[in-house]
């Protein structure tokens, strides 16, 4: 990245994402804000808690559920009992579709 100042080439002097600290190569110092598009970083997680409340359930039900291997999808994060549980909001959407049902009477009426 060139520097704003001068268009010289500049060098990361610090990294803390989304924004880096740059130092060209004549000394000016400045800041840039970095923009990705990778879906990755994109990714929405709700937890357990706001999954719940979404669904008007309790947390509990939710733990149950992971046990039995049901409900969405899941990413667990670390081990033991400071386990972080977040479910991707595509895995929640994807899994309201796949339940929904029409009523009998309006499959047979067409």
């Amino acid at each position: 990245m060139n520097c704003p100042e001068c268009m010289a080439w500049s060098e990361v002097l610090l990294t803390r994402a989304p924004r880096r600290r740059r130092e060209c190569a004549n000394g000016h110092r400045f800041t840039t804000r970095e923009h990705y598009e990778d879906e990755t970083v994109t990714m929405t997680y709700l937890t357990p808690g706001d999954l719940a409340q979404r669904w008007r359930m309790d947390v509990k039900t939710l733990s149950n559920w992971r046990v039995q291997g049901k409900g969405p999808a899941y990413v667990k994060l670390g081990e033991g009992r400071n386990t972080k549980v977040l479910y991707p909001k595509e895995a929640i959407e994807a899994y309201e579709q796949a339940g929904i049902r029409l009523p009998a009477n309006v499959e047979g009426a067409a």
